[in-house]
C-alpha cells in the first residue's frame, strides 16, 4: 500500500489541478444587452438566445419584400412559422418585456400598441405573397407572442404599430475577464498541494532506497 500512495496521490493532484484549470477558464454567458439611443428609444438588442444560438436583432421599418430580397424565405432568418414563434418568444421575454407597457418608447412603435415581426415562411394566395412568422404583440392590455401573416408588400415605414426585427447570429469573441471563484481557487489550490506533497515523498523515498543501497 505504500508503494502505491505517491502516485494515487500524483493521480489526485493532477485531476484536480486539471478541473479547477477548466473551472477558471469557462467564460460566463454574457446577459442579453437592450440597445437604447439617446432618445430612450429601444432599437434592438444583443445577446438574445434561441434555443442554443445567440442572435443580434434590430428593429427597421420597410417591407418583407425590400427587407428580405422580395420577400424570399431563403433570406429569412428562420424558416417555419414555429422557429419564427419562438425567436419572437425569446425576444419578449429576455427583451420587451420590459418596455411592454410603453410602445412608444420602441422603435417604429407607438401610440397604444405595436406588433414587432419576424417572418418565418411565405404562402401564395390569390397571386400575392403572403408572408408567415412570429409576431410579439404588444397591443396594449394584450401583451403576447402570437403567430401573424400579412402581404410582403405591406410598407411599415411612415406607421406606428408595427415594425420587423432582423435578426443576424452573434459572431462575437468573448474574452473572460471573470474572477474566479472562491470554489476554483481552493480547488487549484488543493491540487498544487497535492502535487507539491507528492513530489516530496517521492524524493524522500529515492533518497531512502538509495542510502539503503549504500549500506548494503
Amino acid at each position: 500500500m505504500k508503494l502505491l500512495t505517491a502516485p494515487i496521490t500524483r493521480l489526485l493532484g493532477t485531476v484536480a489541478l486539471t478541473a479547477s484549470l477548466a473551472t477558471l477558464a469557462t467564460p460566463a454567458a454574457a446577459a442579453p444587452v437592450a440597445l437604447v439611443n439617446g432618445s430612450g428609444i429601444l432599437t434592438g438588442a444583443t445577446g438574445v438566445v434561441v434555443g442554443s444560438v445567440t442572435y443580434n436583432v434590430s428593429f427597421v421599418d420597410g417591407s418583407c419584400n425590400s427587407l428580405f430580397g422580395g420577400c424570399d424565405p431563403a433570406n429569412f432568418d428562420f424558416h417555419s412559422i414555429a422557429d419564427a414563434i419562438a425567436a419572437s418568444q425569446a425576444l419578449f421575454d429576455q427583451i420587451i418585456n420590459g418596455f411592454g407597457n410603453h410602445p412608444n418608447r420602441i422603435f417604429g412603435c407607438g401610440g397604444i400598441g405595436c406588433n414587432i415581426e419576424t417572418p418565418g415562411t411565405t404562402i401564395v394566395e390569390s397571386g400575392n405573397t403572403i408572408e408567415q412568422g412570429g409576431r410579439v404583440n404588444l397591443v396594449s392590455g394584450f401583451f403576447a407572442v402570437t403567430g401573424m401573416g400579412g402581404l410582403a408588400t405591406f410598407d411599415t415605414t411612415g406607421n406606428d404599430f408595427e415594425v420587423y426585427a432582423d435578426w443576424t447570429v452573434a459572431t462575437t469573441t468573448v474574452v473572460d475577464t471573470n474572477v474566479p471563484e472562491p470554489g476554483s481557487l481552493a480547488l487549484l489550490g488543493l491540487g498544487m498541494a497535492a502535487l507539491g506533497w507528492s513530489r516530496r515523498r517521492s524524493t524522500r523515498t529515492a533518497v531512502a532506497m538509495h542510502s539503503g543501497a549504500v549500506d548494503a
